[in-house]
């Protein structure tokens, strides 16, 4: 399972196992809890002290710009194979048409207008 947490709950964490270890509330807890604290505090050491690189950021941002235009493209042929054929356009017929999620075509709505709208 996997786990996001924001820079508070983070950091709230950390504080919580800091003070875990000052106050010995391993006493209180069962070795089996103890030893899964101690995991996520390695683990959050771990992760936090490799932050993100621009060349990853940079990767993320074109992969996702790319992302973005081939679901907007497939969208747009979907819509324009519906008008000619006179289909209905619909979000759930486009999400068909395009396979693509119903969702991200009720993301990418406002381009379906401008596509739709062109004769």
């Amino acid at each position: 399972m996997r786990l996001t947490l924001n820079q508070q709950e983070y950091t709230t964490l950390k504080r919580l196992i800091v003070e875990a270890n000052k106050q010995q509330l391993a006493d209180l807890l069962s070795e089996e809890e103890w030893s899964t604290l101690l995991t996520i505090s390695e683990r959050i050491e771990k992760t936090a002290s490799k932050p993100i690189t621009e060349k990853k950021r940079n990767a993320t941002k074109e992969a996702t710009r790319k992302r973005i235009k081939e679901a907007k493209n497939k969208i747009s042929n979907a819509v324009n194979m519906m008008r000619f054929e006179n289909k209905p356009i619909t979000i759930s017929s486009i999400s068909q048409e395009a396979g693509v999620s119903y969702n991200t075509v009720k993301k990418y709505r406002d381009s379906i207008s401008e596509v739709a709208q062109c004769k």
